[in-house]
């Protein structure tokens, strides 16, 4: 275990039991793997999820690096995790990409590179029920600022989802402050990516920049995220909707054609 021993279930925690609950993001009797980087916020995931790993009732626990080879400190953050996961007597799974040859061979940005070979890797992986994804709060506000000045649709606004498919996000509850606090206190050992503090990259100038001017502006921020929460709702009523209209007015006939009857439709 890290320096700091065993973790509490204390409020953070708990937090994260509720939301993984409320969400219904992890069913008893399930695999889960946790993909950490080493840093802060999958440092803290997946000690949580080690911590509610029985009151969860999750089946089998393991980790999951990915290594980008972009920074001369990616071997130190790979051994940081497997020496993490050895210590927790978890499952280490590693992947090894070459982001920067992608993004030159592809014409495409690092940023874009290193997503699509993440989403890649989440979806070859086998013989697990779900994988779980350290995002915060930060990250949801930074993705909702991103979206609402390029311009986004209804389902853009919904952000970050908690569940897509087998992919979970149990840290959406929390504010990346709030990790590091209580990593400090506990005295629990994470690595620090210097690409994160590089304004090369948007959603760094967005972190970096913008959202400590919102803050100073504002006071707290955050509640914008409830956008998120308020869209998934609309959407999630638009779609039922959708789904009784169809019910109600769709007619097939043979050679698959489809149609509404405009009487009914009026």
């Amino acid at each position: 275990m890290p320096s700091g021993g065993p973790l509490q279930k204390e409020d953070l925690i708990l937090r994260v039991l509720n939301f993984i609950k409320e969400k219904k993001l992890i069913d008893p009797g399930e695999s889960v793997l946790v993909s950490v980087s080493g840093g802060p916020d999958s440092v803290f995931l997946l000690l949580a999820l080690k911590s509610l790993k029985e009151p969860l009732g999750i089946e089998k626990l393991g980790v999951l690096h990915i290594n980008h080879l972009i920074r001369e400190t990616a071997g130190r953050d790979q051994a940081f995790v497997e020496k993490l996961a050895k210590e927790l007597s978890l499952e280490f799974l590693c992947k090894r990409v070459d982001v920067k040859e992608r993004a030159e061979r592809e014409g495409i940005s690092l940023e874009e590179a290193g997503k699509l070979a993440r989403e890649e890797i989440y979806q070859e992986i086998k013989g697990w029920d779900r994988i779980a994804l350290g995002h915060t709060m930060d990250d949801q506000l930074e993705t909702l600022i991103m979206r609402i000045f390029r311009g986004s649709s209804i389902r853009g606004l919904m952000g970050i989802p908690a569940k897509r498919g087998r992919l979970i996000r149990p840290l959406l509850c929390l504010r990346k402050e709030e990790i590091l606090k209580f990593l400090k206190e506990k005295d629990v050992d994470f690595v620090i990516d210097e690409t994160n503090l590089s304004r090369e990259f948007l959603r760094n100038k967005i972190r970096l920049d913008l959202v400590p001017l919102l803050s100073r502006i504002f006071g707290n921020p955050y509640p914008a995220v409830k956008i998120s929460e308020d869209m998934e709702l609309v959407l999630h009523w638009m779609e039922e909707e959708l789904r009784s209209f169809k019910k109600r007015f769709l007619f097939r006939i043979p050679k698959g054609i489809s149609f509404y009857p405009l009487e009914r439709l009026k």
